[in-house]
């Protein structure tokens, strides 16, 4: 299968004093209320994205600080050539933190796609067994720590973190016995697994085993790639 990285998912972290606002120019992007509460102005519609939330936004886009002070994370879909340092905002109240830019590996056959954006949770001493995925996708630790090992590298994400799971590469995943852990996805996927997991097992009899990781969906809708 021909493979094409034309698109990059970017990751960016934005902390809003209360009051403080940021102005997105149109770009393919998740919204993530990591705390407080925000409101969304998109092409005139206001929308309040509450904490633990997500959204979609495509075009020029306003988020506002709507109560108190907030943290928002955003994935923005763009071409991989696209200027990472621009996407950050340097307004009164607000603080940017670009937190790392991936190149998708996307079927270069494939016409129709998806986005999802989705929560992963481990409760403690929990694990994902080693496994690949069907599309990629770029993680971003909320909670606790995971213990990764991948492509012969093995390393403990801490809250913040972000990192590309590309598809067919072999992942296996634990959480400490100290506590739960989660982290929240996103991932670009064939339409073929519209409301379908992508997970496979590497082991088949791992495919029958208990598994300790559980998923809720913020949201998952068609879209058409930039460019």
């Amino acid at each position: 299968m021909a493979i094409k990285e034309n698109l990059k998912l970017r990751v960016v972290h934005d902390k809003l004093e209360a009051g403080a606002s940021i102005t997105l120019r149109p770009e393919m992007r998740v919204v993530y209320c990591r705390t407080g509460t925000v409101r969304i102005i998109e092409g005139g519609r206001r929308r309040i994205l509450s904490e633990d939330n997500a959204q979609l936004v495509q075009a020029e886009t306003i988020i506002e600080a709507a109560v108190g002070p907030a943290t928002v994370w955003r994935w923005e879909l763009v071409p991989v050539d696209s200027d990472d340092a621009a996407t950050l905002s340097h307004g009164a109240g607000v603080d940017s933190q670009n937190k790392g830019a991936y190149a998708l590996p996307l079927p270069d056959d494939e016409r129709q796609f998806a986005i999802r954006c989705d929560q992963v949770s481990f409760p403690p001493g929990g694990e994902a067994l080693t496994h690949i995925h069907a599309a990629p996708g770029v993680r971003c630790l909320h909670t606790g720590e995971i213990f990764i090992d991948s492509l012969g590298k093995q390393w403990t994400a801490t809250p913040g973190v972000t990192w590309l799971e590309r598809g067919p590469e072999h992942v296996y995943a634990k959480t400490w016995d100290q506590g739960p852990a989660n982290f929240i996805r996103v991932m670009v996927i064939p339409s073929a697994y519209s409301g379908k997991s992508t997970i496979s097992y590497v082991k088949p009899e791992d495919a029958q085993k208990p598994k300790s990781q559980q998923y809720y969906r913020y949201l998952e809708e068609e879209i058409q790639l930039p460019g």
